[in-house]
């Protein structure tokens, strides 16, 4: 059964590479010959230039420009690196026993150890494979952890959520799958880049493309159940049964409880008191007291999920497992790893957060306070 899975996992991917590769392959093409045909224009209209038939040499002017106007687009579209890591780059001295967790989670999975750490501001996890230089380069393993989860999860369910991201990596052990990989991600950055700078082009290749999309999603799926099946057999059904529902627990009351207090303060302070990453452990604590349960909320939490991202209930049902809703109270990872470093990386994460938001928070505020003039 796991190898059946396995290989339509690979086949999948295999067919959507190929599809990248033609897609690409084309683009190039279309990328020469308009580079081709605009160096032929310029060298048209120099002759006729040179001739003096200048009311001859303009039209073919025109369509030089064009042409690289047009070539220098696709080209851009075409040559479009991955996205870099965000949030705060997280030094291998500064948290040693944290890279230390990592690395060995990775090895267990069978990837590379960690290259660089990143905190960012949400409840989730990554790992990300990308060239040193963006687009060439030797290939750095770059794992992003949430704040927020760092304050959700211990350091036990924290192998089990780095096994899981690892998994995700793991159909990537072969030569063939991990270049395909990066075939099908540079492809669609292709055509999301093209659907921006070049309209025409682009919804022809959003309709051609959308059979794609709908299959590289069903894909995510499948490898979302691939990847818990990689990180139960690290660390356990059970551990990752756990966490699956304490992750879950902790983003619901993140979105519903904590993130509403947070934006009502706009009601009636033109600057928020309480800051949303220097007080999520605070409210963390305050949210989940021991002895709290989860089961209040886990029937509500167990039926989210959508027709490509499987539900908390499929995971488990595919684990075999259904954990207490009780679990024992530990230390977080920020409290047991990031300790030191909460107050700068907060600090980091609260000052991208109100850049990103005055200006909406203002408009709020002003909205609500009737009495106080605008500018």
């Amino acid at each position: 059964m796991i190898d059946e899975e396995f290989a339509e996992v690979s086949h999948i991917g295999r067919r959507l590479a190929l599809r990248a590769l033609a897609g690409l392959a084309l683009l190039s093409l279309l990328l020469i010959v308009l580079i081709g045909g605009s160096l032929s224009s310029v060298w048209f209209a120099g002759r006729l230039a040179g001739a003096g038939a200048w009311w001859l040499a303009l039209p073919w002017g025109l369509t030089a420009v064009v042409g690289g106007v047009l070539a220098w687009r696709i080209g851009c579209c075409l040559f479009v690196a991955a996205p870099p890591p965000e949030g705060v780059q997280l030094a291998r001295e500064l948290a040693p026993s944290l890279y230390a967790l990592c690395d060995r989670i990775g090895r267990r999975c069978g990837g590379r150890p960690v290259d660089t750490v990143w905190i960012t501001g949400d409840i989730n996890a990554a790992v990300l494979r990308r060239p040193r230089w963006g687009l060439v380069g030797p290939i750095e393993t770059h794992l992003l952890i949430g704040l927020p989860l760092a304050h959700s999860v211990s350091e036990r369910q924290l192998c089990a959520i780095v096994a899981h991201e690892y998994g995700h990596l793991a159909v990537q052990r072969r030569c063939v799958d991990a270049w395909g990989a990066q075939l099908r991600s540079a492809w669609f950055r292709a055509v999301e880049c093209c659907i921006d700078r070049l309209p025409l082009l682009g919804a022809l290749l959003d309709r051609l493309t959308r059979n794609e999309v709908c299959t590289a999603l069903r894909l995510a799926r499948i490898e979302e159940f691939r990847a818990d099946r990689v990180a139960a057999d690290a660390v356990g059904a059970g551990l990752l049964a756990e966490t699956l529902v304490e992750v879950a627990a902790r983003e619901r009351f993140l979105r519903c409880d904590f993130w509403v207090k947070i934006m009502d303060q706009c009601a009636y302070s033109p600057r928020p008191s309480m800051r949303p990453y220097r007080d999520m452990g605070l409210g963390m604590v305050a949210g989940f007291l021991p002895g709290d349960g989860r089961g209040a909320c886990l029937h509500s939490m167990c039926d989210e999920g959508d027709a490509f991202h499987p539900s908390l209930t499929e995971r488990l049902e595919a684990l075999g497992e259904q954990p207490a809703s009780d679990t024992p109270v530990e230390d977080s990872v920020a409290e047991r790893h990031l300790a030191l470093l909460l107050p700068r990386l907060a600090w980091e994460l609260d000052r991208a957060w109100w850049a990103q938001m005055r200006y909406e928070w203002r408009d709020s505020y002003l909205r609500s306070r009737p009495d106080v003039p605008s500018d």
